[in-house]
Formats: C-alpha cells, structure tokens, sequence
C-alpha cells in the first residue's frame, strides 16, 4: 500500500502475548523502514515496547549512509558504574540493553573487491559510545576475509573512559 510493505506481527514469545506492526519504503530517494512492537504483561515480567526507524541513502560516489533509531522501554537509561553490570543478552524482547540508541553507518566501496564500513552507536541515557570498524576483502569469488573491530567506551563513575576492545578475524566462504 502506497509503495509501501507492511506487516502485522502478534503471537507469542517465551510466555509474552505481543503484537506489533511493521513497514518498509521510501520517501523521495531514501529508504524508510520502520517497526513497533509490543509485550503485555505476565506473571513473570512488565509490559514493555520496542519501536525502531531506519533510513538510509545510497550517494552517488558510491558512499551509503543508513541513521537508525531503537527505543526500548525495558533498557538502562542512566550511566553505568559497572561495566559488567550491562547485560549484553540480545533476544527479540529486548535489542539493546539501553533505552534510547542512535547508530549511524556508513559504507564506502573502494573498489570492486575492498569496502570499508564505519558503524557508530549512541545511547544517551547510559553515555555509552561502541565503534565497529570493518574492513571486507574479496580473495575469490565466493570467499570473503573481513576484519571487524569493536569498541566500548562510557561513563563510569562520571568519568568517560574506554572498557572494552576487541578484533575479529572472518574467512566467510559463499556456496
């Protein structure tokens, strides 16, 4: 409907009823996606609502830019005095274990066979800033190597300060 995919989600999920409503188009040249989704009550747990915006933009130098917005109403909203106390547990029910994030990602083809991707996300409430630099490499035809970086940094003790770097190493092999 109006150049539009929509979607109407209900069921179930680990004793939750949920229903929720997604979406996916354009306006003018950018892409627009969108989905909200909704946990009633039970004995065990609140109710609680996830919704999150997408947009992005394919430049014509060949640069992408997809913005991202996620609010959920069950996630950490005030800064951290423990690092380890930020539960990094994804699950359908709770896609990021802060309340209010931001990412922005950008993506440059430098050539047929080498991209660069630089991924930053934001979440306000907790001060909490990750990095996820990429690099992808074509060595055949159906076989990639990329090399993922991932930084944490935040707020602890009202100080901001990086806790956490890690780099990966993936040989993916496409059949």
């Amino acid at each position: 409907k109006w150049n539009y995919d929509l979607q109407l989600i209900t069921g179930w999920y680990k004793n939750h009823a949920t229903v929720g409503a997604g979406w996916a188009g354009a306006i003018k040249e950018a892409g627009f996606k969108g989905e909200i989704q909704y946990y009633f009550k039970n004995k065990d747990s609140t109710s609680h609502l996830n919704l999150s915006l997408e947009g992005d933009y394919l430049f014509k130098k060949g640069w992408y830019l997809n913005v991202g917005f996620l609010f959920n109403s069950k996630g950490i909203n005030k800064p951290l005095t423990n690092f380890n106390d930020l539960n990094l547990t994804i699950s359908p029910e709770n896609l990021m274990p802060t309340q209010w994030n931001i990412i922005i990602t950008t993506v440059k083809e430098i050539n047929p066979l080498f991209s660069v991707n630089m991924s930053v996300l934001y979440a306000p409430g907790t001060n909490l800033l990750l990095l996820y630099p990429s690099f992808q490499y074509n060595l055949a035809t159906n076989l990639d190597v990329n090399l993922i970086g991932q930084s944490f940094f935040t707020q602890l003790n009202h100080r901001f300060e990086a806790v956490n770097h890690q780099c990966f190493l993936r040989l993916k092999l496409s059949y």
